[in-house]
């Protein structure tokens, strides 16, 4: 305001209707990157979204509450929820800024909280960039209640035998398909009867790798 005369008009984020029906409008939300149920309890959903972290609902996505703690990421693409314990879960964690596979900040990677999302840890740093081929897709994966593999977008596939306290790359971003690098990892799955096989979506199209102890592709 310029003169005495003017006064400042509180504009609202959300209208009236969003209020009412309890939802954030405004900037509060932007792009959901992933939704995951937790396959032992289908109440517990947790979603990441692009600029505002990992929420969490307890009531099968009636109502949700961002779990902020220590996730120390903007954003992130995926999240990956234990088979058989909903209250440990793994998301890729980025900057969100760029769209080139570069590790442009140290908070990127893979987070992981064993507490039902109340605490995060930074337990592999990795490039996960921006990317919409990957908006939805699995950039991680189970093999048993302990194994668990990873995506990344430059760091090739990544496996952890512990839960995640650590990792070593299987097929790195120097494997070629038909001559030409494998590039980013945009999404894995397991095979429905052996998971020691997996399938990867990549720049170069879809790879298989078979991880019997030292992976081949």
């Amino acid at each position: 305001t310029t003169t005495t005369s003017q006064v400042w008009q509180q504009v609202p984020i959300r209208s009236a209707l969003q209020k009412s029906l309890g939802l954030s409008g405004g900037e509060g939300w932007q792009a959901v990157e992933d939704i995951k149920y937790a396959p032992s309890n289908p109440d517990i959903v947790y979603l990441i979204v692009d600029t505002a972290g990992v929420w969490k609902s307890v009531d099968g996505g009636n109502s949700l509450k961002i779990k902020p703690k220590g996730f120390s990421a903007t954003g992130g693409q995926s999240i990956g929820v234990h088979p058989t314990d909903s209250n440990i879960v793994f998301a890729a964690g980025s900057d969100m800024k760029t769209s080139s596979p570069q590790l442009s900040g140290a908070l990127q990677g893979i987070y992981r909280t064993k507490d039902g999302g109340e605490n995060w840890t930074l337990v592999k740093k990795a490039a996960i960039y921006r990317n919409r081929r990957s908006k939805g897709a699995n950039m991680f994966a189970f093999s048993s209640t302990n194994t668990v593999y990873a995506a990344t977008h430059n760091s090739g596939l990544l496996k952890s035998s512990d839960g995640g306290d650590t990792w070593t790359t299987i097929a790195a971003q120097t494997v070629t398909v038909e001559g030409v690098a494998m590039g980013g990892i945009y999404d894995i799955e397991t095979h429905p009867t052996d998971s020691s096989i997996l399938y990867m979506t990549t720049d170069t199209g879809l790879v298989k790798v078979t991880d019997s102890g030292s992976a081949a592709v």
